[in-house]
């Protein structure tokens, strides 16, 4: 199961370095990522990175660490899907209209350093 940590992490530092550096154009590309899809859609690949991440932590020095994240991917899922009050439409509004280029480029840097951290811990 190291591929999977391994295309996982690699994403995760792809999409990091493109937010980082390519705000603009990476803001437009995700408002229109989300405007066309539904909250379930992201739910269940939430929910399904959280289950692959799962099962392949055992793959990582750091077991508890991307158990964490599996649990955070999973419960992150679980709420899209459910959708309580119309909480997706609420955070793509603020994510999209609100949210400054530092917040992009803020979640850029978290990304590449997730990744990068997972990456380095594949036994």
């Amino acid at each position: 199961m190291k591929w999977v940590l391994m295309v996982i992490s690699l994403f995760w530092i792809a999409s990091g370095v493109c937010l980082v550096l390519y705000t603009t154009a990476c803001r437009k590309f995700l408002a229109t990522l989300l405007e066309n899809m539904s909250p379930q859609i992201f739910g269940a690949l939430a929910f399904g990175v959280g289950v692959l991440l799962l099962l392949s932590a055992g793959a990582s020095q750091n077991f508890w660490f991307v158990v964490l994240l599996a649990g955070l991917a999973v419960a992150k899922g679980l709420l899209l899907f459910v959708n309580p009050r119309g909480l997706f439409v609420k955070i793509r509004r603020w994510y999209l209209q609100q949210a400054d280029d530092q917040t992009y480029r803020m979640a850029g840097i978290i990304l590449l350093v997730l990744g990068t951290a997972v990456f380095s811990w594949i036994k």
